[in-house]
């Protein structure tokens, strides 16, 4: 399969962010690519460090549903965890407590 085949399912502001959006898909199955990835040259290289573009992160059609039901869910978790370490300052969220 192409880069042509798949659609965009994330757009990051940075290299790092999309990495991590594609490392989430494909812990859950989902094939993933960020175009320009494996890109050599100097300039590609300092914009995926400092950003400066958008980076988007592809899937196939068939896993695009699940792949934005996935992400969805990554971002609620992420946001019940901050409103978790807001209420409890320096308390470890794995300690026991569900962090809701």
């Amino acid at each position: 399969m192409t880069d042509s085949d798949l659609i965009p399912i994330f757009h990051g502001d940075s290299f790092l962010e999309a990495e991590l959006i594609k490392g989430l898909l494909e812990a859950e199955g989902i094939l993933s690519t960020i175009p320009g990835e494996l890109a050599t040259d100097h300039e590609t290289a300092a914009q995926q460090v400092t950003g400066g573009e958008t980076f988007d992160v592809l899937v196939a059609p068939k896993d695009a549903a699940r792949a934005r039901t996935i992400i969805q869910q990554a971002i609620e978790d992420g946001k019940r965890l901050k409103g978790y370490l807001a209420r409890h300052p320096g308390e470890d969220p794995g300690a026991g407590e569900d962090p809701d």
